[in-house]
């Protein structure tokens, strides 16, 4: 083997080795208690109200969730979803404490990371 073709060979695969494997990771999909979900949460009248997840308070018992709500409800998880993201959805109440039991039933229908000022809210 000619010495141009090895190297043409061993710059080849070095080159394949500098590709980013976190470039083929997919995200996991967010849960009812991952931070930046928007979950629909049944309301009276079986309409779905739209409750954000800030974060989480851990304690020795149980976990403690930082929640914020949304104007308006829903009557699927379609609407849900669309209501989710509209990023100038109005706030309903800007931070409430769930607790697990509070969230049974909720479903995941929109993720967006946190903000700067959405972790402030609950900090």
């Amino acid at each position: 083997m000619s010495r141009a073709v090895a190297l043409v060979l061993v710059l080849g695969a070095v080159i394949s080795l500098g590709a980013c494997s976190a470039d083929h990771v997919d995200e996991p999909e967010p849960t009812i208690t991952t931070p930046g979900a928007f979950l629909a949460v049944e309301s009276e009248g079986g309409r779905l109200a739209i409750w954000r997840v800030l974060g989480e308070f851990r304690s020795t018992y149980d976990s403690v969730y930082w929640m914020r709500i949304y104007e308006g409800l829903a009557d699927d998880l379609a609407e849900a979803r669309r209501m989710a993201q509209d990023p100038d959805l109005p706030v309903a109440q800007s931070v409430i404490m769930a607790t697990p039991a509070n969230l049974q039933g909720a479903r995941v229908v929109w993720y967006r990371s946190i903000d700067d000022e959405e972790r402030q809210a609950f900090q």
